[in-house]
């Protein structure tokens, strides 16, 4: 989780110099890791079921899930706003 955040921090469209398309691509390429965490997370909490421990969701994910959606808004506005 903690090398997702540092890459959506580094290479999130974060500034004016990204076209729309990298931005678009990238916030894509972060909603799919974000999938693959879900189900791993899911594959596990399955596992500590066998063992009666329950595994709560991810407060991390949903975080990262809300900025993504968040930043998604703002360039699906600004890009089809201004081209």
């Amino acid at each position: 989780m903690t090398a997702l955040l540092d890459e959506f921090h580094t290479k999130g469209p974060f500034g004016s110099h990204m076209s729309c398309a990298n931005a678009f691509e990238s916030i894509a390429n972060i909603k799919q890791q974000l999938a693959q965490l879900k189900e791993d997370e899911a594959t596990l909490r399955r596992g500590l079921a066998i063992f009666k421990i329950d595994l709560p969701p991810s407060k991390d994910i949903a975080k990262v899930e809300g900025v993504r959606h968040f930043i998604f808004s703002i360039v699906f506005l600004v890009c089809s706003c201004c081209y």
